[in-house]
């Protein structure tokens, strides 16, 4: 499902201090993000603030994210004639580049992987 999906891949994105780090690996690459069941979604970053993911089913949504603090936070911009969507923030997660993966927890607990590859 695209919402959780969301939570999963925003861990990539955010500093504290300075824009940089696995932040910039993101731009223009794309990110795969799996579930503890497998399920995989890819998601491609922009540098102004906008991001795009497509899910295993097909579907995709746009948004916005924000660095808030140590956390990164988006919000899925909202279908036509429907309430906005609520924002979900997690922590990120540093020093990580094109080609490296790693495992991670959501906010929920629920474990998963994050990949970052090269190119969209």
């Amino acid at each position: 499902m695209i919402r959780y999906e969301l939570a999963v891949a925003v861990v990539l994105l955010g500093t504290s201090v300075a824009w940089g780090g696995t932040m910039d690996a993101t731009y223009g690459n794309t990110v795969v993000s799996t579930d503890s069941k497998g399920v995989a979604s890819t998601w491609y970053f922009d540098p102004n603030g906008r991001y795009t993911v497509k899910a295993a089913d097909g579907a995709s949504s746009t948004g916005h994210w924000i660095i808030k603090d140590d956390k990164v936070c988006s919000t899925p911009d909202a279908a036509a004639g429907q309430p906005a969507p609520a924002e979900t923030c997690v922590a990120y997660v540093d020093g990580k580049a094109v080609g490296d993966s790693w495992t991670t927890t959501d906010g929920k607990g629920d474990s998963f992987t994050v990949a970052i590859k090269p190119g969209r």
